[in-house]
């Protein structure tokens, strides 16, 4: 079996995956550029080196037309969660299974979601400017005061990996624990769960709201003007999953008109007209939303932990062994599903 390591992977990291296969698996590794990053791949390098390879692991972003050069290619690990670059017709077409690395920045995803619900309870941006530019604030008023966490209702929309990982550390908070979702991988870690036809009323009880769900088709503006006007006006809604998940549109006028009291986010949109088109990182809403006052933001960094990355090498290493050998390899991503 030939695999294509589609980044310049250290001795190490060789070493790491080597150790989950055997002898006879010829890795290949993508060469160092001085013009991309440390895990990152040329796509011209991409689109020579998989011709005749059978697996592809990595974190670069595979264009369609690798896909259809790639000849022998039989599996992709893609070293995310999410999977929703990739274009999933033509992997059905070719026949290309997909395995993800689901679990492997649960911690580190819901540390930063927990970030966010500190960072907007307690005013910390708004407070740490004020320290910056010497500018007093009121005491004891509306608009100036923190939130005290202990008996707040937090509502968790997908109870899957992220979502429980945020569940537990809500509830050393002292945080009452909702969830919505219509198959909980977790149940026991929040206090009750409700199903998606339940999810206005649940809205309505929260103080924060957070989503955990991935990315499909069937989710895409899946949070919009219903869901943001059943929020109380002063609930937070938070988001460590994918930006796309939000309607734009809606959320800035619930910013600005107030529905609801404020906005964290550690991913934003990514807009398929963007100029130029290769340009990789986009301006994060082209409606503002970054530079709202009440917004807290992130640029995809809940993940950027050493830990995550050698998690997620290795978990990768684990599906690729196995395919290696024949076996059903782990976290096999569901194609029809999308997720």
């Amino acid at each position: 079996m030939k695999v294509l390591l589609t980044w310049p992977a250290t001795p190490e990291q060789v070493e790491c995956i080597s150790r989950h296969n055997p002898e006879s698996t010829e890795l290949v590794i993508t060469p160092e550029r001085p013009y991309m990053g440390r895990y990152e791949c040329d796509p011209a390098d991409m689109m020579e080196l998989a011709r005749d390879v059978d697996v592809m692991m990595g974190w670069a972003y595979i264009p369609v037309k690798v896909l259809k050069n790639a000849r022998n290619l039989k599996l992709i690990v893609y070293l995310h969660v999410g999977c929703d670059q990739l274009d999933f017709p033509t992997l059905q077409a070719r026949g290309i299974q997909l395995c993800n690395v689901a679990g492997a920045n649960k911690v580190a995803v819901a540390e930063q979601g927990m970030a966010f619900v500190l960072a907007l309870a307690k005013r910390l941006i708004p407070n740490h400017q004020a320290v910056v530019e010497a500018r007093w604030q009121p005491w004891w008023e509306e608009g100036y005061t923190s939130i005290e966490l202990a008996g707040k209702t937090l509502v968790i929309v997908g109870l899957g990996n992220n979502g429980s990982e945020v569940a537990k550390r809500a509830k050393a908070f002292g945080m009452k624990i909702l969830a919505v979702d219509p198959a909980p991988r977790y149940p026991e870690t929040a206090d009750a769960v409700f199903l998606p036809e339940d999810l206005y009323k649940v809205l309505a009880q929260a103080d924060f709201v957070m989503l955990t769900l991935p990315l499909t088709s069937k989710t895409q503006k899946f949070f919009s003007e219903k869901e943001l006007r059943a929020m109380k006006s002063t609930a937070y809604l938070i988001n460590i999953s994918r930006g796309a998940l939000v309607h734009e549109g809606p959320l800035a006028r619930a910013l600005t008109e107030g529905w609801i009291a404020g906005f964290a986010s550690d991913l934003w949109w990514e807009y398929p007209d963007r100029m130029p088109s290769s340009y990789h990182f986009s301006v994060p809403s082209r409606l503002g939303v970054h530079r709202m006052p009440n917004v807290v933001t992130g640029g995809d960094r809940a993940a950027n932990v050493f830990e995550v990355r050698d998690r997620e090498i290795a978990l990768g290493a684990e599906s690729v062994g196995a395919f290696v050998r024949g076996k059903v390899p782990p976290r096999l991503f569901d194609l029809e599903r999308e997720y």
